[in-house]
């Protein structure tokens, strides 16, 4: 959405000196090659239009190498790594404990420079390996515990194997939210993850056979995908222009390569049921991909030919709202904020969060209260709609679940029409301790997986006496952070004015600058 509403600001700039108006400001004007399949994909990629699908495929590096001994143990096998960037000695010690009494081996992998022995005493079913070869590994695991790191979290996807997401870091959080999704997985956030609840998630992945069917599904949407040695021929045609025409980049060539790279749907076998045609009941993918429904059509000539009207850009989707102005500074300046909501004709307690674990949009904890996530990635283009679906799905849902991103909401209620008009009430935290508000004192890794998230949280404290506005600390440096209602250019002549009249907040005070979010 972010960029959507930079190219709305750059399309009369662009119509005056008579150049094309390319939508998402021309960030996706080049050809981009996208690793992941479309199960766990959490957020729409029609905007890209030089598309084309590459099918991950396994580092060989060590290939040949002799897999440790328990491999061949006839017990299944659950693998656990954190990856060679960020592994801590700490989580993989309080993971392996929690697993000690499983009926299956765990084998554990460091990465070249860990040292077993920082792991500690260890259960007899827990087995330790500086490094193994995943690509030969995976096929002998029954399944994955990992940080989601796309490595392994595609790897294990293309074998079929469930998993247990704990993402750390970066692009981890959003593929374990894709590993949920598609119901190949489960993930724990560092808050969440605490031993029981890691053992109970293996548990779960080793007895209930959906994942595995899930993981499965997933893993020949993977096989299906064009791989490198059908990608090449196709990425040496785009640098021959002269040779190869490309009407549509990256999906056909007047010299066909030698190997087609277009991928047909599945067939139904004979005498199956035609998946529902209902658009509500069709899973949302990309435009080029085939349709889900089975139609043989892609998406967007046929359930996708009204998705466009979903991803209209709403510049301002908090207009109406007394309060818009906090809603505007809690969804972008805020690091860590609550607030209570008041839904309409429902008694439920509902409480505003800036971020939730893993970026959920909304959970329900245990005792029926509801969480809503603000700060979290727009799909539709109306950031009230999908504020207002993920709310209609956490009231539904049952207690001690999460709402994980889907597909476009579809028309429904806003975020207006769901809440009181009363005006929010914001409470500022020092970081993310409320997430486990109310349950026991986090002590060990969870505490210190607390700390890591906190350490991200900007200091930030609320000003009383005007709305919307932020005094925080970077650094050094204290900053004012205020969201103001008004014209931009009016606003933008009082600030110079009072700049140039020398009545700035304070002595070595200065105007640093502005920008336009949420209209």
């Amino acid at each position: 959405a972010f960029i959507a509403a930079a190219g709305e600001r750059l399309r009369e700039l662009w119509a005056q000196h008579g150049l094309e108006v390319a939508s998402y400001a021309g960030c996706f004007r080049d050809g981009y090659l996208d690793l992941c399949p479309p199960a766990v994909q959490t957020v729409p990629v029609d905007q890209v239009g030089r598309r084309l699908p590459l099918r991950p495929v396994p580092y060989t590096g060590g290939r040949g190498s002799p897999l440790p001994a328990v491999v061949g143990s006839g017990r299944p096998l659950v693998y656990l790594t954190l990856g060679t960037v960020a592994s801590s000695p700490q989580v993989l010690a309080s993971a392996a404990t929690s697993l000690g009494d499983l009926d299956a081996d765990l084998l554990i992998t460091l990465g070249p420079a860990g040292d077993p022995a920082a792991l500690g005493p260890l259960p007899d079913n827990v087995h330790v390996e500086r490094w193994v070869s995943q690509s030969e590994l995976f096929s002998h695991c029954t399944a994955v515990v990992s940080h989601a790191g796309s490595g392994t979290f595609l790897g294990a996807l293309a074998h079929g194997l469930p998993q247990l997401c704990l993402p750390q870091a970066a692009d981890q959080f959003r593929n374990a939210a894709g590993a949920v999704a598609s119901g190949a997985g489960l993930a724990l956030s560092p808050v969440e993850a605490v031993p029981q609840a890691v053992a109970d998630a293996v548990r779960r992945l080793l007895e209930e056979s959906s994942f595995r069917v899930a993981a499965q599904a997933v893993g020949r949407d993977i096989a299906r995908m064009p791989s490198p040695e059908q990608v090449v021929p196709i990425l040496q045609a785009v640098g021959h222009e002269a040779a190869v025409t490309l009407p549509h980049p990256f999906r056909t060539v007047t010299r066909s390569p030698a190997i087609s790279t277009r991928r047909r749907p599945p067939a139904r076998p004979t005498g199956a049921p035609s998946p529902s045609s209902e658009p509500g009941n069709v899973p949302v993918v990309a435009g080029r991909e085939p349709c889900p429904c089975g139609s043989g059509k892609r998406y967007k000539a046929c359930h996708g030919k009204g998705s466009g009207e979903d991803r209209r850009l709403v510049t301002r989707p908090f207009q109406g709202r007394v309060d818009e102005t906090e809603w505007v500074a809690l969804r972008e300046v805020v690091p860590a904020a609550t607030a209570r909501l008041v839904v309409r004709d429902s008694d439920r307690d509902v409480t505003l969060s800036t971020v939730l674990p893993l970026a959920w949009p909304a959970l329900v904890r245990a005792d029926g209260r509801v969480f809503l996530g603000l700060q979290v990635q727009s799909r539709s283009g109306d950031v009230s709609r999908d504020l207002g679906h993920a709310l209609e799905e956490a009231l539904a849902a049952t207690p001690g679940s999460s709402v994980v991103p889907t597909g476009l909401p579809g028309p429904g209620a806003r975020l207006q029409d769901l809440l009181a008009d009363d005006p929010i009430e914001v409470t500022v935290h020092d970081g993310f301790d409320y997430w486990v508000e109310g349950a026991a004192d986090p002590t060990g890794e969870v505490a210190a997986s607390m700390e890591r998230a906190n350490a991200s949280v900007v200091p930030t404290v609320r000003l009383s006496l005007v709305p919307s506005a932020y005094w925080c600390r970077m650094g050094s440096k204290t900053h004012l952070r205020w969201v103001l209602p008004e014209d931009e250019e009016p606003l933008l002549d009082a600030m110079a004015r009072l700049g140039s009249s020398g009545l700035a907040l304070g002595p070595d005070t200065r105007y640093v600058g502005s920008f336009r979010a949420h209209g």
